[in-house]
């Protein structure tokens, strides 16, 4: 390690002789046997005809620095291996819809083979017409600093298309502005096409209902008419055997016939009602 380190500073200190500046990173042990990492700076030094003479170099301890650098790198890569393997699409997009990084879920559900295939374009490329405003809203309240949910339609590379939701919320960076939409997203494809089969089944058995239910209001229908029809054909039986009668006499067969008669009125107006009490029944049911 020692003789690496040698060699990297005298190549560093031959391109400072040639008159480049020049810096290196290396770690030392002291005499209490601590390692600590070092950076130096240098530069070369002229004589009064231009000439390179020495060089100066200034040493910085960067054992923190770089510890902390460390740790942001495996945090980073923590991270990016949590985002790579988790099942569920995970992007960021800016506030034009371009998509700046899609984890692999993400690009299988575009059907996508590479980073290239989606990376640089618009979510709106592959987004259905008609959810497209709406998801421009989301975008536009997310960089403002809210969050949303929505569902959707995407068409994929192989022209499949397939139900997406989406929940979005606003990446800051450092200085509190909001830089990127991180969103999760996943695919409910299948609970989208469940929630179209169960609606066709309750449409379908609402259709039986109203079938069933108009077949019990045309049996009632038949049964509620019988009565007053049997009634107007009984009364209008008896005028008529009463019209025809030689035994009783003229006045008394007129008030007879108009008694009848009038039941029969009233009997017709009872099968009126009942046509239109059905028919009321039916609008209410279809």
């Amino acid at each position: 390690s020692a003789c690496l380190v040698g060699s990297e500073m005298c190549i560093r200190d031959r391109s400072v002789f040639q008159g480049e500046q020049g810096n290196l990173e290396y770690e030392i042990v002291t005499l209490k046997g601590n390692k600590r990492w070092m950076k130096t700076n240098a530069v070369p030094l002229r004589d009064s005809e231009n000439r390179i003479i020495s060089l100066m170099s200034i040493t910085h301890d960067i054992t923190e620095t770089r510890h902390i650098s460390q740790q942001l790198e495996t945090h980073r890569n923590k991270l990016q291996t949590i985002i790579e393997s988790e099942p569920e699409c995970v992007k960021l997009q800016d506030a034009f819809g371009t998509i700046i990084e899609m984890n692999p879920a993400g690009l299988s559900l575009l059907n996508a083979k590479r980073q290239e295939d989606v990376i640089g374009k618009t979510i709106y490329e592959f987004m259905t017409p008609e959810y497209k405003a709406q998801y421009q809203t989301l975008t536009d309240d997310v960089f403002k600093g809210g969050c949303g949910s929505m569902e959707f339609e995407v068409v994929s590379l192989n022209g499949r298309r397939r139900w997406l939701e989406t929940h979005a919320a606003p990446l800051v960076d450092n200085t509190g502005n909001v830089s990127a939409l991180l969103a999760i997203t996943r695919d409910i494809d299948e609970r989208k096409n469940n929630e179209a089969r169960l609606y066709q089944q309750q449409t379908e058995l609402a259709r039986v209902c109203r079938l069933s239910t108009m077949g019990e209001m045309a049996s009632s229908l038949a049964h509620e008419l019988n009565q007053p029809l049997c009634a107007i054909s009984s009364y209008a039986e008896s005028a008529h055997l009463l019209g025809s009668s030689s035994v009783s006499s003229a006045s008394s067969n007129s008030v007879e016939l108009e008694e009848l008669l009038e039941k029969i009125v009233d009997q017709s107006l009872r099968a009126t009602q009942i046509i239109q009490n059905i028919r009321d029944l039916s609008l209410i049911h279809i």
